[in-house]
């Protein structure tokens, strides 16, 4: 059960850190500053690391976790920055949650568990609902074109699942692991902004800023639950869990984000679909 509950703990920081970045985008709009976001949540895993004096990963893990930093955050924290700030965390955080199809799909295949009728099951609620919550902006180009964007993201997103468990299983050092994949992300973020010249992006007031610092606080916790998750219980499992964000999002978003994000039935439903998805592919 500690899996369990630590999957769930992550799926609500990083739907909090989801909401907080919304806020933050809506005062300050560019993708870039994703790199505010995970920078001070590099810094607060690395202290954590000190503290707690925790291991490091061996040379093949650690090379695992790398890689997953350069993909996440390293690259999807951009794209998902550009759909939370043109769509909206209602939309953008279900169809993240679609990412355990990939996930599931990998850990049948390479780490050989099972895949059973109820799982099946429930990754067809969870299409169901993801379609459900695009459904409305479908005719619109601009919005399907950022629909798109996160929906490529949440593949990326349960590659980048299955990577995190294959590191764990080969080096059990969740923190310090989580500690190498974030320090990776952040380069290539510096490398994007750099070969992008984007820097200006990143200039603001602490009024601002603030916000993006905050999510990531929020952002490195949900990670560092998560990483532990993975490494106490099976992907197959913690992976749908960690997707119980949009439940989370939906209910902060109605809390904080009113003016800003319009809650419709179809958005409602869709969730509701995802989330039983999400529970029957962990409590099977």
């Amino acid at each position: 059960m500690a899996a369990e509950l630590l999957a769930i703990s992550s799926a609500f920081f990083l739907a909090s850190s989801g909401v907080v970045a919304r806020i933050a985008l809506i005062k300050k709009g560019s993708p870039f500053t994703a790199f505010l976001t995970f920078a001070s949540g590099t810094v607060l895993v690395w202290l954590l690391v000190l503290i707690l004096g925790q291991e490091l990963p061996n040379k093949t893990g650690a090379l695992f976790f790398i890689l997953r930093g350069i993909i996440d955050p390293g690259i999807v924290a951009f794209i998902i920055y550009v759909a939370l700030r043109k769509i909206g965390v209602v939309f953008v955080t279900p169809i993240i949650a679609a990412s355990p199809l990939v996930s599931t799909l990998l850990s049948v295949i390479f780490l050989k568990e099972i895949l059973t009728l109820f799982i099946g099951f429930g990754t067809v609620l969870i299409i169901l609902g993801a379609v459900l919550l695009s459904f409305r902006h479908t005719q619109n180009k601009a919005y399907l074109k950022y629909i798109i964007m996160v929906g490529v993201s949440s593949s990326i997103i349960g590659v980048s699942a299955f990577l995190t468990k294959f590191a764990l299983n080969i080096s059990d050092t969740p923190v310090s692991g989580l500690a190498f994949s974030f320090t990776t992300g952040i380069i290539v973020q510096i490398l994007i902004i750099t070969f992008l010249k984007k820097w200006k992006d990143l200039h603001m007031g602490w009024n601002n800023a603030k916000f993006f610092f905050l999510s990531g606080i929020f952002v490195s916790i949900g990670f560092v639950f998560g990483f532990l998750a993975f490494s106490k219980g099976d992907l197959i499992i913690v992976a749908p869990l960690v997707s119980m964000m949009p439940l989370f999002a939906l209910i902060l978003s109605h809390l904080i984000l009113k003016k800003h994000e319009t809650i419709t039935k179809n958005i409602i439903i869709g969730t509701v679909f995802i989330v039983l998805g999400v529970a029957i592919l962990a409590f099977v």
